[in-house]
């Protein structure tokens, strides 16, 4: 499964509003500034990045969601699927696309450098 590689640049506006959003421990150095979209490849909607996991025992991180002109942050709950294997789904409750797995996480590199999609 090819996964997206829309670059982020998250602004320092936004990392405040992670470090706000994962609770007390977080600072802006534990963000994620550059990251890369984290579904499967689209051509439509918005890009998905994990930014900061929160401090409580629930699994809800800060996402970064974004497209051409407009980014935001926000905590979401964790995807509840399992796969076979008993393995977890890396992504947020109800994302689009496909599932991605622990063993199936890859880095753009080892994907052979796919282009990033547009959204």
């Amino acid at each position: 499964m090819i996964r997206c590689s829309a670059p982020l640049f998250l602004p320092a506006d936004l990392m405040s509003t992670a470090v706000d959003l994962a609770g007390d421990d977080a600072t802006t150095e534990d963000v994620a500034q550059f990251a890369h979209c984290e579904l499967d490849e689209h051509i439509e909607g918005e890009h998905a990045a994990h930014v900061l996991f929160t401090e409580d025992e629930t699994g809800r991180a800060v996402w970064a969601f974004w497209r051409e002109a407009e980014s935001r942050v926000q905590l979401v709950d964790p995807c509840p699927d399992r796969n076979e294997s008993e393995n977890i789904c890396l992504l947020f409750a109800k994302h689009p696309g496909g599932h991605l797995w622990p063993e199936d996480a890859t880095s753009l590199t080892e994907q052979g450098g796919s282009d990033p999609c547009r959204a």
